[in-house]
């Protein structure tokens, strides 16, 4: 995107989520470089998360991701979500195709990204549902390419 058709609102908050990843990656740094430690506790989800919580707080943006089966209740999808993430694993849905819409008469836009399981997911949500990977939770038996959540984004049109 060329940076002139940036709105300056956007111009403003985009450093916002990549000084949040800085940050929790300088703060987990001592952790992630240990050598000869397996799992190291960082979770991709919680990353983007707790990444998302800053830029939320200095916006009027909804921002975050969500999923049908959550393993954390911060990510539990709201009714608007959990219909969009159903019409996103719907075999007459183009696949991987973003979706967004006005709403509320016009005054926000929503905006779902979907997301699909790619190989490094599958170690902890694909096969032998039920079975628990190495955080303790139970995998989802997800597949390569398929739909397993969404990010979600909610603005007020100006």
């Amino acid at each position: 995107m060329a940076e002139e058709s940036i709105p300056p609102q956007a111009k403003k908050l985009l450093p916002v989520p990549l000084e949040a990843q800085t940050s929790i990656i300088q703060e987990r740094q001592t952790l992630t470089n240990l050598k000869g430690a397996g799992f190291k506790g960082f979770i991709p989800a919680t990353f983007g998360t707790t990444a998302s919580l800053p830029f939320r707080s200095m916006s009027d943006l909804y921002l975050r991701q969500t999923a049908s089966v959550v393993r954390n209740s911060r990510n539990t999808p709201d009714q608007y979500e959990r219909s969009i993430l159903k019409k996103f694993t719907s075999p007459s849905y183009p696949h991987g195709k973003p979706l967004a819409e006005t709403i509320d008469g016009g005054k926000k836009v929503r905006l779902m990204l979907p997301f699909c399981y790619q190989e490094h997911c599958l170690s902890c949500h694909g096969a032998l549902k039920g079975a628990r990977n190495k955080t303790g939770h139970p995998k989802e038996g997800g597949k390569l390419g398929e739909i397993d959540g969404a990010i979600s984004v909610r603005l007020y049109v100006q």
